[in-house]
């Protein structure tokens, strides 16, 4: 792997390893060709620890209050874990402010300790966007609503004055051996199971999602790029969720059913990524029907 630009393979720690996007992001950074540290809580279920990649070092403990593992000569730190996304948080909203907030600064400390460190990469959320008409920018104001919002907004204060990067991400989706609860993760288990795939109002409610392999891919661009910007959109495609539950739907022969709540899911946001393909040289490669079609049959028994 060369990352910054060039040079010999990289040595990257990963936060929040074990989560929902950590587990594929090892996988693929260890394809790279990087020396990978893996530092968090590991995951209780065999299958998930199975596929975490053998080369991987692990490092158990937490970010807020453990231990710092040790520095391995680190080229970069990738830092994931965040007290999980914006359910976690408001439902346990002192873990969430502790793990994103507390342990973000120390994250910041390590890199600062560990002198090789020449990259710090913070994942952050469309969620810092308020709702927008027309699609967000990296200059768009950021004005969360959520306590998500904000606390990924307080860890892009942090980074950006230590001099790491930003990549806010839409709303990812795809294999993983950590579920995350999310609409496009229910349609598929309601799809497999064969349960009626539930709709909130008229499905109109537009998402930006983003396949979870693009997204380790842009990690990975960010790794590459000598000189990236300090904030990045990475976006991925729009749907409705009606249109969501209808492809889910034509796989399993399943029934929708619409109008028992009102819309009242995320506000409209969605991301504009010209800057990482100028920058990053990425855009996401995988188009969001095959990847929901995908990502359900593979569920689907």
């Amino acid at each position: 792997a060369r990352g910054f630009g060039g040079g010999s393979s990289m040595k990257v720690l990963v936060t929040g390893a074990f989560g929902f996007f950590g587990i594929p992001l090892l996988r693929r950074l260890v394809g790279e060709g990087c020396e990978v540290v893996a530092w968090g809580h590991s995951p209780r279920s065999p299958a998930a620890m199975a596929a975490v990649p053998a080369d991987v070092k692990i490092v158990e403990g937490d970010v807020v209050d453990g231990p710092f593992p040790p520095h391995f000569d680190l080229d970069a730190i990738v830092h994931l874990a965040g007290g999980g996304g914006p359910k976690e948080a408001a439902a346990r909203p002192i873990l969430a402010v502790r793990t994103g907030v507390i342990g973000t600064q120390r994250i910041v400390d390590l890199g600062g300790i560990c002198g090789g460190v020449r990259r710090t990469i913070f994942a952050s959320s469309i969620y810092v966007y308020p709702p927008h008409e027309g699609l967000c920018t990296e200059w768009t104001p950021t004005a969360p609503e959520t306590l998500y919002g904000a606390i990924k907004e307080a860890g892009e204060a942090m980074m950006k004055a230590a001099g790491g990067v930003i990549l806010r991400f839409a709303h990812l989706y795809g294999p993983s051996p950590i579920r995350l609860d999310s609409v496009m993760d229910r349609f598929a288990q309601a799809t497999a199971a064969g349960w009626p795939l539930l709709v909130h109002g008229r499905g109109t409610h537009p998402m930006d999602l983003l396949h979870i392999d693009d997204a380790c891919e842009a990690v990975v661009a960010t790794l590459h790029t000598e000189r990236p910007p300090a904030i990045v959109n990475v976006g991925g495609e729009v749907a409705t969720t009606l249109q969501l539950a209808q492809w889910c739907a034509a796989i399993g022969n399943g029934r929708i059913q619409t109008g028992e709540i009102e819309d009242g899911g995320d506000p409209r946001r969605w991301l504009d990524s010209s800057l990482a393909a100028k920058a990053l040289h990425w855009t996401p490669k995988i188009p969001l029907r095959e990847g929901v079609e995908s990502f359900v049959r593979g569920i689907h028994p």
